[in-house]
């Protein structure tokens, strides 16, 4: 999945009953799975297309977040070695 689905508002979450655990990026997805949930009776075999999609989604944009949590520690980690590097410096100019 290279893009995610268009984001609902939250008026179309409200209206659809989605759960506030269950509002991210993957929303729009959910609502066709439910409601072809509740149109077979909950047969776990008859809306296996559509619980693809919403669980390929799920995948992709918890991928995505990870990404951004690792760029985030690297440029933290980046900040401090130059923090402790000035700080060093610092110290070596001071005892001179």
């Amino acid at each position: 999945m290279a893009e995610f689905p268009p984001l609902l508002s939250q008026e179309d979450m409200k209206k659809n009953k989605i759960l506030l655990a269950y509002r991210d990026r993957c929303a729009a997805l959910l609502v066709p799975l439910n409601e072809c949930r509740k149109k077979n009776y909950y047969m776990p075999w008859a809306c296996g297309h559509e619980r693809h999609e919403y669980e390929m989604c799920e995948v992709a944009d918890f991928q995505r977040r990870v990404k951004a949590m690792d760029k985030l520690k690297a440029e933290k980690a980046e900040q401090a070695k130059a923090a402790a590097a000035a700080a060093a410096a610092k110290a070596a100019e001071e005892s001179k």
